[in-house]
């Protein structure tokens, strides 16, 4: 068995590099909005022709229909326009992937009509491995297709036994440039005793992210509310601007670089807070909660969101090597004592205390659900 891994890195391209890279941006979007009007076309034709079918009482012909109506292949577009050939072609291609996708999911009913991708969407593109022409070579250089090689930070390896797959480069809105490497990694399957030191249960708590079935809380520093009052301040200065004028654009870059900072804030904190319990906890037992149901019963938004619990799991998936128990959100976990077992029939959220009425224990009710979390992934894992 196998398991796929992301990992990012910071890329610095010369200057025909980054020339090359935003013209393969422009063309991935030309490709993209070019195949996307012929296969939105063909639908409609089809939506005309199957109406017409059903009005007349004819038989649908789908095979007949699909024969007559193809997309223009992308060797032909490319003859069209000579910039296609300056560009990597693999990525190209996965541009046609990307928008059956796209289709699939807009049959399948789980999202809308594809949309027209803009010049103010994220800069990005995908690019295969294939005969290793994606590799890291030497300490700080990693080659791409088309762009041979291109310094980089290469701040960890990359896992033993591990296949460069794809390769995705973007640009931020700030004109930093990373690529990310989707990489295969093969899994093995031994079964080990848990020991219950090795394990620990985190519990969301709002706020403060978690606390641990040892009793610790990290302490957050929340740098998207420290920095509200700057941003309120540039916002409003915006406002007085003119719009596309060199101050509006002025403006504009500095929210951009203050959003920036509080990302990579949070993200530094998570990272490093989720390197910790990797390398201190072979296992780590979870709640599946909604975060959006937390958010709307308890009405704080940013106090919610801002810890950025989702990605903080994430993160601690693919460190331990997704050493990750996930508890059903239908457990009781903060309504059992961690003691006995004595299980209470009502709690309301006011209660932050919680008093076992058969055994007589007091502890913090986050504290006391973390503990029946490990208790639960304990068992879990022991049983299967």
């Amino acid at each position: 068995m196998s398991k796929f891994l992301t990992y990012e890195y910071r890329i610095y391209p010369n200057k025909k590099q980054k020339e090359l890279i935003l013209l393969t941006f422009k063309m991935c979007r030309y490709m993209y909005n070019t195949l996307l009007k012929e296969k939105a076309d063909i639908f409609h034709q089809f939506v005309e022709y199957s109406n017409d079918c059903q009005k007349k009482g004819i038989n649908l012909e789908e095979k007949i229909f699909s024969k007559k109506h193809k997309l223009s292949k992308i060797k032909d577009l490319k003859n069209l326009d000579k910039r296609y050939l300056k560009v990597d072609s693999l990525s190209l291609y996965s541009e046609l992937s990307h928008l059956n996708r796209a289709f699939e999911n807009f049959y399948s009913g789980r999202t809308k009509f594809p949309k027209y991708k803009k010049r103010k969407d994220k800069n990005t593109y995908t690019t295969s491995n294939v005969n290793e022409n994606i590799r890291i070579g030497g300490k700080n250089k990693i080659r791409l297709p088309k762009l041979g090689y291109v310094k980089a930070v290469l701040h960890r390896k990359l896992p033993y036994n591990s296949k460069i797959k794809r390769a995705i480069i973007k640009e931020d809105k700030t004109g930093k440039y990373y690529v990310s490497f989707v990489l295969e990694v093969e899994k093995t399957d031994k079964k080990i005793e848990v020991k219950k030191e090795k394990i620990v249960g985190l519990d969301y708590k709002v706020g403060e992210i978690f606390v641990t079935s040892k009793g610790d809380t990290p302490k957050f520093g929340r740098p998207y509310k420290s920095a509200l009052r700057k941003l309120r301040y540039l916002e409003k200065k915006l406002s007085l601007k003119e719009k596309f004028s060199k101050g509006y654009w002025n403006f504009i870059r500095k929210i951009r670089i203050l959003h920036q900072k509080v990302s990579r804030k949070r993200k530094d904190f998570l990272h490093k807070l989720s390197d910790s319990l990797s390398k201190k906890y072979e296992y780590i037992g979870i709640e599946d909660i909604s975060l959006k149901e937390i958010a709307s019963k308890l009405s704080t938004g940013i106090n919610v969101y801002e810890t950025r619990y989702a990605g903080f799991i994430e993160m601690v998936k693919y460190k331990t090597c997704q050493k990750v128990v996930s508890i059903d959100k239908w457990f009781p976990s903060s309504k059992l004592c961690s003691k006995c077992g004595n299980k209470k029939k009502k709690l309301k959220l006011e209660q932050r205390i919680y008093k076992c009425s058969k055994c007589g224990l007091v502890i913090d009710r986050d504290e006391n659900a973390a503990i029946n979390i490990a208790n639960e992934s304990l068992r879990l894992l022991n049983r299967g």
